[in-house]
């Protein structure tokens, strides 16, 4: 793990099982890492996620063995709104209802 230590906040990580897990009781999890780099994207918010590279090695039911592997990247963070900014609450004129 990579700490910036002037925002206080997760840069980077890497993650690697010390030894082969079984997940779901039928896929058995032999090998893989996974890395990820998070950046901030508004001076306002906390670093997001924005590369993550995995891969690994598993067996289903103990005889298929398969091989994964997958990156992504995050670019577009216009379309985002910040969480504090969806929750505005606009107050108008206040009227009373006949009954």
């Amino acid at each position: 793990m990579s700490v910036d230590k002037r925002l206080g906040a997760l840069t980077a990580f890497s993650l690697r099982p010390k030894q082969p897990f079984r997940y779901a009781g039928v896929v058995k999890v032999e090998s893989g890492d996974l890395e990820g780099r998070l950046d901030v994207v508004q001076d306002n918010t906390t670093p997001a996620l924005v590369w993550w590279k995995g891969s690994g090695r598993l067996r289903i039911l103990g005889l298929i063995p398969v091989g994964i592997g997958r990156e992504a990247s995050y670019a577009d963070f216009k379309r985002v709104t910040p969480f504090s900014d969806r929750f505005e609450v606009k107050i108008g004129d206040v009227k009373a209802l006949n009954f």
